[in-house]
């Protein structure tokens, strides 16, 4: 498949996604619409989509893919809810829908836990595992999603495979600055809204070889997901398909008031 992705003046993308037989030349929206990037995509022996690196670009309109993995996550988004390119306003890109009629729970509400160790996933299933900016899956929960789930090397934060990478380490294999976390944090759980049909199931992201203390990613998670979900009448929900671990949980419920470590 071939996809080309356009943009206007007031912001809004247009993702479309087309037979190998049609140039990209081809596709045109007319007057407003400039083509901010161009290439191929396949999907995956998972049926996930993913950009084809292999070829990076448009011959017939002379571009490169401009971002690998925010055009799959685009192209993604189209593939599994609208099924041919729609538009979308940037300024809401990571939202989606009004966050009133997300399906939510509060955040102790979790009858389902991130299992310790996960040996299968269901069809809907994502595995989210801590990475680093290299993309250099080699250890942990990383390898297991490469071995197992179909990670593929080389992507650093995104889906990937029937995983989620989210990046605990930076390119220097040093931890990530406790914002640059929240924000990736932030990111996932914008996927997990804009896809309510998978399972998220973030796994004790850095508290392996990344050597991050479990109470300090456990409140970065919870600080993030109120900052998306904190609710007019003062409660806190998280949408219902993503599942943390116990022990993240555990903290949330023992220690969440009393602690900060100044992100």
């Amino acid at each position: 498949m071939k996809y080309v992705i356009f943009k206007n003046q007031g912001g809004l993308l247009a993702p479309i996604i087309f037979p190998e037989h049609i140039s990209h030349k081809q596709i045109n929206l007319g007057e407003g619409w400039r083509v901010m990037s161009a290439g191929f995509c396949y999907l995956d022996k998972n049926g996930l989509l993913n950009v084809d690196m292999t070829r990076p670009y448009s011959d017939s309109l002379g571009i490169e893919v401009l971002s690998p993995i925010e055009d799959k996550n685009l192209l993604f988004r189209v593939l599994n809810s609208y099924s041919s390119g729609f538009f979308i306003d940037v300024r809401d890109m990571y939202v989606g829908e009004p966050k009133s009629i997300i399906p939510q729970r509060k955040m102790v509400e979790q009858a389902i836990f991130t299992p310790d160790n996960i040996g299968e996933l269901g069809v809907n299933d994502v595995f989210v595992f801590g990475s680093n900016l290299n993309g250099n899956h080699a250890g942990g929960a990383a390898r297991t999603a490469v071995e197992r789930f179909g990670a593929e090397m080389g992507v650093a934060e995104g889906i990937t495979g029937k995983c989620y990478a989210l990046p605990t380490l930076d390119e220097n294999m040093e931890k990530v600055e406790p914002i640059a976390l929240k924000e990736s944090i932030m990111r996932l759980i914008a996927t997990a809204v804009n896809y309510p049909a998978l399972n998220f199931y973030i796994t004790k992201i850095g508290c392996g070889i990344a050597g991050w203390e479990v109470r300090d990613v456990a409140y970065i998670v919870f600080d993030a997901i109120q900052e998306e979900f904190a609710m007019s009448d003062g409660g806190r929900y998280m949408p219902k398909n993503i599942y943390l671990p116990q022990e993240f949980v555990k903290f949330y419920e023992d220690w969440k008031d009393d602690y900060d470590i100044n992100l």
